[in-house]
């Protein structure tokens, strides 16, 4: 127990180990300057967060503020992106600058056209 009234608990039961704060704020922090959080499971990186705030899960490199390795899933929620435009969409093909997709217009109520106003050819 660390703290003036054991607020701070570091805890193990034999197999299971556990960082527990009982007041306020719990920062983990890595004042080494450049330098990553980096949370292993079996030995192995599962994530990291750099020093300029970008997350890796499932990966090491940095390429944007969020990369992730896999799947990506969103149940009863949304995935929010901007509307983007023609020359800096809201979705882009990995290594393809020239194609993505955007919303011309804001949601007013409107139907989508008959007739498909993006056709991809994979």
């Amino acid at each position: 127990r660390i703290g003036t009234g054991s607020d701070l608990r570091l805890y193990h039961n034999g197999s299971d180990s556990y960082i527990r704060n009982y007041t306020g704020t719990l920062f983990i922090e890595n004042e080494a300057s450049g330098q990553a959080v980096i949370f292993k499971a079996n030995a192995t990186e599962a994530m990291r967060i750099f020093s300029d705030g970008d997350i890796s899960i499932g990966m090491t490199n940095n390429y944007a503020k969020l990369n992730v390795n896999g799947n990506i899933r969103a149940e009863n929620g949304n995935v929010l992106v901007t509307r983007g435009s023609a020359g800096a969409p809201s979705y882009k093909f990995h290594d393809d600058s020239n194609t993505g997709l955007f919303n011309v217009n804001s949601d007013e109520g409107k139907a989508l056209p008959a007739s498909p106003l993006v056709k991809l050819n994979l």
